[in-house]
């Protein structure tokens, strides 16, 4: 039994980190399209609709070059993309990197943000949604008077209705993600954003698969046959799909 652990946990870890640059640098901030993947050049904050990639447990932002250049390439303006890096505390608490999130968007000022999250990240946008955009989850307020539009959210391969493979993640975040946790109840409570998810029938990190769809009201589902937990991210038409809601950048 001890064995068989060792062996799912290191097929978790390899699958969740692969796309992972500097999973241990602990150093939490973001990028913007065009930056070195390491994260060393500062984005510029201004006051328009942002594209905000949030990558998942174990990785950092570099995991979402890809999908990033993808949608450049669909039409979606560079200049509104950033890539928000909690790498090294992805173990944390969701509620903790929803203020690391909160505090980030705070000194970029958005009038308007887009959250794409993969895996955990999208566990993290939606708790960034529940902790700080209202009842309605329209209006989001960052502090300091700053307050922004929500526009919507995107989750890929994210364990929505948790996974059966929580036990094998670091505390505390796994207790937050096994499926009926008190934290995924508070989540699926109350009015939601336009929420897209997307899952993958060969994801091995969301078990099973299809706890990366939840339902509600204003969600949206689509399952890519024969992806698995990372390479949706490259799928056409996750990544088609995800252009059609956010190009032209919303007036």
């Amino acid at each position: 039994m001890h064995e068989l652990k060792r062996a799912v946990a290191a097929l978790i870890v390899a699958s969740t980190a692969v796309m992972a640059c500097a999973c241990d640098a602990g150093v939490v901030g973001s990028t913007t399209a065009g930056d070195d993947d390491d994260g060393t050049r500062a984005a510029t904050s201004h006051r328009r609709s942002l594209v905000v990639l949030i990558h998942g447990y174990g990785g950092d932002a570099g995991g979402m070059v890809g999908l990033e250049r993808a949608l450049v390439a669909r039409g979606v303006e560079a200049e509104r993309i950033v890539r928000f890096d909690y790498s090294g505390v992805t173990h944390e608490r969701l509620e903790r990197n929803a203020e690391r999130l909160r505090d980030d968007l705070r000194a970029r000022a958005p009038a308007r943000i887009e959250l794409v999250g993969h895996s955990l990240g999208g566990m993290v946008a939606r708790t960034f949604v529940k902790t700080y955009c209202g009842e309605q989850a329209k209006r989001c307020d960052l502090g300091d008077g700053v307050r922004t539009t929500l526009g919507q959210v995107f989750t890929i391969a994210s364990p929505n209705r948790g996974t059966g493979w929580w036990w094998l993640l670091a505390a505390p975040v796994r207790d937050q993600v096994a499926p009926g946790s008190s934290h995924l109840r508070w989540l699926n409570r109350g009015a939601q954003p336009t929420t897209w998810m997307f899952a993958a029938t060969f994801d091995v990190v969301v078990f099973p698969w299809w706890n990366a769809h939840w339902s509600c009201a204003s969600c949206r589902h689509h399952t890519v046959i024969f992806a698995e937990h990372n390479s949706i991210l490259d799928s056409s038409s996750v990544q088609d799909r995800i252009a059609a809601q956010l190009a032209p950048q919303p007036r």
